[in-house]
């Protein structure tokens, strides 16, 4: 399993995430993709490294493909991937 932590930029973790969920090509990830705002261009683009300005619809689509939050191709946190944990709280007992 590859660890998408240790991808620094949100275009290698985007390539990361499309190999794990075995999407050969940036082609095949922008069919999976409705609409013409995702391109094949544009996935190469960002996987690159060389497209700088990634429009918000573009990043929803992308993370919605790849089946991923919007948030983890931003900034991948550890507490991203595991299940928010509340604290109980603590009662005092008179």
């Amino acid at each position: 399993m590859m660890n998408f932590l240790a991808q620094a930029g949100i275009g290698d973790r985007i390539q990361a995430i499309r190999k794990q969920h075995a999407i050969r090509s940036a082609r095949a990830l922008a069919d999976l993709i409705p609409g013409d705002n995702v391109t094949e261009s544009i996935v190469q683009n960002i996987e690159a490294g060389g497209k700088d300005d990634l429009l918000v619809s573009q990043l929803l689509n992308i993370a919605k493909a790849l089946r991923v939050s919007p948030i983890f191709l931003l900034a991948p946190h550890r507490h991203t991937l595991s299940p928010v944990r509340h604290r109980q709280p603590q009662l005092a007992l008179r």
